[in-house]
């Protein structure tokens, strides 16, 4: 079984947050599967330089991906 280790963590949490990832569609990692699940952005900072973005992410081990 693969698991998350930190080579994932830091692309998923630098190169990753600043793509336009589709939420209905699946991306691979370091030949692992990740959906992203849900993102915020703060409307209010956008208008500034550094904008603050958070997305979650799940890590999809079966071929079928279910919500929570």
């Amino acid at each position: 079984m693969n698991k998350i280790n930190d080579r994932d963590l830091t692309e998923l949490s630098s190169y990753r947050v600043y793509q336009d990832i589709n939420k209905d569609n699946d991306f691979t990692v370091n030949e692992k599967r990740f959906k992203q699940a849900d993102v915020f952005e703060d409307l209010y900072r956008e208008k500034l330089k550094d904008t603050n973005k958070l997305r979650e992410y799940n890590y999809l081990q079966n071929e079928t991906f279910k919500s929570a």
